[in-house]
């Protein structure tokens, strides 16, 4: 099972038994929903190296591993720790604003 499949399944969990049992089934779902979402706040490793080229692949330039790795410390939550500068750093600050910005607006 992936990892955020388990994210997911554990958060539903906890909602269901850590909450009082909604008053609908409507809520009920709408719980169950935002419980999911929320869950998916941070994408795991696996998430982020499918839509980025974190791995060394000779399919990629050097420039897309760079932005890769560099969303990949950006979505794990690190700081520009010097390892990476440049335009690859400016675009992963974005790609990962946007992401968390999506997350976000789904929760309202």
């Amino acid at each position: 099972m992936s990892e955020i499949v388990e994210r997911v399944a554990r958060a539903l969990e906890l909602d269901s038994y850590s909450r009082p049992s909604p008053t609908s089934v409507t809520e009920m779902f709408q719980r169950q929903a935002r419980a999911a979402i929320e869950a998916m706040r941070e994408p795991t490793v696996g998430m982020v190296a499918a839509a980025f080229p974190c791995e060394a692949n000779e399919a990629f330039s050097h420039e897309d591993k760079c932005l890769g790795a560099a969303v990949c410390l950006k979505l794990g939550g690190a700081a520009d720790v010097g390892l990476l500068e440049g335009e690859a750093v400016k675009q992963a600050a974005f790609l990962a604003r946007d992401y968390r910005i999506m997350i976000n607006e789904a929760l309202k």
